[in-house]
């Protein structure tokens, strides 16, 4: 039984994290068409801006994937976890797509 505690505590755990990466990586895309030195300082930083944003967006999962398994005490199931999933992509698409198609 604390086995699946367990299980469903870092699905839970992942879920968050998945959903802070993609909200994260869809609003840093707005950001950096929209601010220069964003964009700037990724490219210094990183050699290229692609590489910035991927690895803030990994450390984004992993922070949030860990905050969330150390302290939450609950799990969520399968079929929450993708809602949630299927959810939070389609907000983050919705965010670039928003973002694009307005630029035209």
């Amino acid at each position: 039984m604390a086995s699946f505690a367990k299980e469903r505590r870092l699905l839970s755990a992942l879920t968050i994290g998945l959903a802070a990466g993609v909200l994260f990586t869809s609003l840093l895309v707005v950001v950096k068409e929209t601010t220069p030195s964003v964009m700037q300082w990724l490219k210094t930083t990183f050699s290229h801006h692609w590489v910035g944003h991927g690895v803030l967006t990994l450390l984004v999962f992993a922070l949030a994937t860990i905050i969330t398994y150390t302290f939450a005490k609950w799990g969520i199931g399968p079929q929450r976890s993708l809602w949630v999933v299927t959810s939070v992509t389609v907000v983050g698409v919705l965010i670039v797509l928003g973002f694009f198609i307005s630029e035209l």
